[in-house]
């Protein structure tokens, strides 16, 4: 076993793990919690911060997450309603994930995602992504069709779109997502593991092996 271990930025520290077993002891020791809701189910996180195959790397969440398509007007609606009725800024605060690895390629790299200690997610079985359920059933309805959330102003945001963005809002679950398909979920956790293999394959088989 050779298990080198180097510090990437101030953020993240990469362990680079040639060794199998000590990838699942890793994740045994530090996401028990995680593994005993979860089980041999794989969650996934696209990314473009982990590019080696066969990889571990141990990841500081961000507190103050930046939109990049979303107006920052409704980002912080969005963080105001959920914090309202979750006790958590959801889009500010959280890990974006999903059980679905075809969906979670679509923004980068697949990696195998491993919550570290206690943690706390929303998801809800309506929205597969939120920005599109704006779209569909708010914008198109209320605004018109060929607009998109990105293009949202200050001036679009009327009492009749909040009521309706808080009804999305009010449908998400804190619990059950270990039962989800393809919708996305929101993880607030402090520091979490990705692990990416050189073959999507072998991602059931460490799941299977880190449960048992």
């Amino acid at each position: 076993m050779r298990l080198q271990q180097y510090i990437n930025n101030e953020l993240n520290e990469e362990l680079v793990i040639d060794d199998w077993t000590e990838m699942i002891n890793i994740i045994k020791k530090d996401c028990s919690k995680f593994l005993k809701e979860f089980g041999s189910t794989p969650i996934y996180r696209g990314t473009k911060e982990i590019k080696n195959d066969n990889t571990l790397i141990r990841m500081k969440s961000r507190i103050n997450r930046t939109p990049v398509d979303t107006p920052q007007h409704l980002h912080d609606l969005m963080d105001e309603l959920f914090k309202k009725h979750y006790g958590w800024k959801a889009r500010s605060e959280s890990i974006f994930v999903i059980k679905d690895s075809s969906t979670a390629e679509s923004y980068g790299n697949i990696t195998l995602f491993f919550p570290i200690g206690n943690y706390k997610y929303l998801w809800s079985k309506e929205v597969d992504d939120l920005y599109e359920q704006i779209r569909i059933k708010i914008i198109n309805k209320i605004i018109g069709y060929g607009i998109y959330t990105r293009d949202l102003e200050p001036k679009d945001i009327t009492s009749e779109f909040e009521t309706k963005l808080e009804d999305i809002i009010k449908t998400y679950k804190t619990i059950g997502f270990k039962n989800s398909k393809k919708q996305e979920c929101m993880f607030k956790v402090n520091n979490y593991y990705l692990i990416r293999f050189d073959n999507l394959s072998k991602s059931l088989p460490f799941m299977d092996e880190v449960s048992n």
